[in-house]
């Protein structure tokens, strides 16, 4: 009796361990390329290294660009807080070195701080130095110009005065109750997390908000521009 009764809990603890359910965590790979040599026909040297044994040059300060998350939107560039990347940022740190002299930005250290409390940024940090003479630099040829990206503005209105043409919605729900939102480059509805990672969330808000304002007052988006 007692065998039996020890096999009937051991059965038990089994079957309850058997029905154990796991999540797992999606993940996505987002790779960020920063590209120095895109300066050197401008005659600035860029390097995130500090060593130039060889090459005499005096250094004129540290620099520092800090881009912080806000909740007033101040433009309408592509380049919102959402859509900042390294070289975005690498760009604003050598304009700015530009106007303090500089022909070199070294030891470039660029990083992102994200904060569920606080405001998120972005910080860009370098030497800025003056050579005499230059380091030789090799020679790029620019590639052709490529199509320009429409603003952030540009691609809200072309969203909005399309739903509207062909009497559709830019929010809708999925079998699972999920957001969907219509993203016109696929010409499909698709997950908002999937929307923010392509456009950013800010894009998103806008193209809602036109949306909502073109429906009130029965006019396309760009007629009101």
């Amino acid at each position: 009796m007692k065998k039996l009764l020890l096999f009937t809990i051991i059965t038990t603890l089994l079957a309850g361990c058997a029905e154990t359910s796991y999540s797992y965590r999606q993940a996505h790979q987002k790779i960020y390329y920063t590209d120095y040599t895109r300066y050197v026909n401008s005659g600035i040297l860029v390097s995130s290294s500090s060593d130039f044994t060889g090459y005499p040059y005096v250094s004129l300060g540290n620099i520092t660009v800090q881009y912080e998350e806000s909740s007033i939107q101040t433009d309408t560039s592509i380049v919102s807080f959402d859509d900042m990347t390294t070289q975005n940022m690498l760009d604003r740190l050598v304009l700015s070195a530009k106007m303090y002299g500089a022909n070199g930005v070294i030891n470039v250290k660029i990083t992102y701080h994200p904060s569920a409390h606080r405001q998120s940024y972005w910080l860009a940090t370098a030497e800025t130095v003056f050579f005499d003479p230059l380091p030789p630099m090799p020679t790029f040829t620019q590639p052709a110009a490529q199509p320009s990206t429409p603003s952030r503005k540009e691609f809200a209105l072309r969203t909005v005065d399309y739903l509207l043409q062909n009497n559709m919605s830019f929010l809708q729900w999925n079998s699972s109750g999920e957001n969907i939102y219509f993203d016109m480059i696929s010409n499909q509805y698709i997950l908002s997390k999937e929307f923010d990672m392509k456009y950013g969330k800010g894009t998103r808000l806008a193209i809602d908000m036109m949306y909502r304002d073109a429906q009130n007052t029965g006019q396309p988006a760009s007629k009101k521009q």
